[in-house]
């Protein structure tokens, strides 16, 4: 089980709430023992008063920052491209959870102002 890194904090105020959290997962390499990543959970919370009643809608592993084999003199370039492209990444799975939720709610809302009418003959 991994350790939470940073607390959840939350990134939408509607109902249901939406948090997101890294967490590190320990990962086996056989050649080097133990090895940790960081993993990015999308749940979904129901219940404002009982936040830590969650249903995990999304699990997304970050890729390992190795600036090792890099040119010293474009490293943090490439390192600043590969965090603008995680955390769209991130975000666009985010996005899409919650659009889902709520494209749900809007179909369900609009099925009970107009509910299916028999066809005429």
């Amino acid at each position: 089980m991994g350790q939470v890194v940073s607390g959840p904090s939350p990134l939408v105020q509607s109902d249901p709430v939406w948090y997101c959290g890294l967490v590190t997962v320990p990962a086996l390499d056989q050649s080097e023992g133990p090895v940790s990543h960081l993993r990015v959970l999308i749940v979904r919370v129901a219940d404002e008063k009982q936040p830590e009643q969650t249903t995990e809608l999304q699990r997304i592993d970050l890729p390992a920052s190795d600036p090792g084999p890099l040119a010293a003199e474009t490293a943090l370039d490439h390192l600043e491209a590969a965090t603008l492209d995680t955390g769209q990444t991130v975000m666009r799975h985010l996005l899409v959870a919650q659009w889902q939720e709520l494209d749900q709610l809007l179909v369900g809302n609009h099925q009970q102002l107009f509910p299916p009418r028999g066809r005429a003959a």
